[in-house]
């Protein structure tokens, strides 16, 4: 048997979809809720889908929500009642066309609201909380743990949310892609 040290073959959830924006928004839940969605409430969130069959394919994602100009925050809420079932939580979600640095989406965030945004417009995160002493928008990413050998998770102080990444880069790149997600 052969060792191979520090390089990952396995392929790992994730790493072949175009998921990370239905991950982003369960993470989105969880930051709001402190609750990890059930297996049940994931499945009827899936199904209120529209165009679920993009997510499975890699290079497609939500392509198809810029292109043709499909209502992405519609597309949210509906995820996010499907993740609330049998709750009592409500999500509203508004649409910022116009951030695109990380100190404009700060502001956004709160003990009831999170963002959700596109890096590099390819992979979507949530900005969960911000420390403004280090200037750091911290980020809850699906993607870390595939991403980093050495996966760690904190909970911020603010808010009392995981977060398994940070930032310093005021210019994300992200126009056009920012969200604020907030319980009603």
């Amino acid at each position: 048997m052969r060792q191979v040290k520090n390089k990952r073959k396995i392929i790992s959830q994730g790493e072949l979809d175009g998921a990370c924006f239905i991950y982003a928004l369960a993470n989105s839940f969880l930051s709001l809720t402190g609750k990890k969605p059930t297996q049940s409430k994931w499945d009827k969130a899936i199904d209120a889908l529209q165009f679920k069959e993009d997510f499975l394919k890699g290079n497609v994602g939500t392509e198809r929500c810029f292109k043709e100009e499909v209502d992405m925050r519609l597309i949210s809420e509906n995820f996010l009642k499907g993740l609330s079932k049998q709750t009592k939580h409500e999500f509203s979600v508004a649409y910022h066309d116009q951030i695109t640095r990380s100190d404009e989406m700060t502001p956004l965030i709160d003990k009831d609201s999170v963002i959700l945004f596109c890096i590099d417009e390819e992979h979507w995160v949530v900005g969960s909380s911000y420390c403004e002493d280090l200037k750091t928008l911290n980020i809850a990413c699906s993607f870390q743990y595939i991403e980093n050998s050495c996966y760690f998770e904190k909970i911020d102080s603010t808010f009392d949310r995981p977060y398994n990444a940070y930032t310093r880069r005021v210019n994300l790149n992200c126009k056009g892609t920012v969200f604020s997600i907030a319980l009603k």
